[in-house]
């Protein structure tokens, strides 16, 4: 008991965030790993499934970690590792390396989720992510703002194309 509360000290004083499942449910999440996807307390996030925090297309992936440290138990090395996409409180996509392994806390055999982030991944989770609408709308944007200025005003059309053609050179 007293080695349980030692290691809650010490999960809590880390800066990496750190949760703890057990049957698939939070029994533990560090300051750092609540702080992350935007929850005050541990009793939000108490007792829901680690699944339902993640998007949908990484949740086998994910299934699948948790069920082979599961399996391994305590027996040998059973860490292994997979890029996530997490969905925080406000529902945001935050993009982390989870790496997950099996561990004994207070009494049970459960799983250790450890989230590794980079700022880099969460704007090309968003970039994947954006419809191709939104590619083509930009490029229409800048392609229709800069061309009316091509033709109505010389300089702006010498100085984007760069040459000494006829029409440019009267203005000069």
């Amino acid at each position: 008991m007293a080695n349980d509360v030692e290691r809650r000290k010490r999960l809590d004083s880390k800066t990496t965030p750190i949760a703890i499942s057990h049957a698939g449910m939070y029994v533990y999440a560090n300051p750092a790993f609540l702080r992350l996807l935007g929850y005050e307390r541990f009793s939000e996030i108490e007792g829901i499934p680690v699944l339902d925090m993640v998007s949908e297309h990484d949740r086998s992936h994910l299934r699948e970690r948790l069920r082979l440290a599961a399996c391994t138990g305590n027996e040998g090395p059973s860490t292994t590792s997979a890029e996530l996409s997490l969905i925080a409180e406000d529902g945001e996509h935050l993009v982390a390396e989870a790496t997950v392994r099996s561990l004994s806390f207070e009494g049970e055999t459960c799983v250790e989720l450890r989230l590794h982030t980079r700022p880099a991944f969460a704007i090309e989770d968003t970039l994947s992510q954006a419809p191709w609408r939104a590619y083509l709308g930009i490029a229409f944007l800048v392609l229709f703002t800069l061309l009316p200025l091509y033709d109505a005003i010389p300089a702006v059309g010498w100085y984007l194309c760069g040459c000494k053609c006829r029409k440019h050179q009267e203005t000069e």
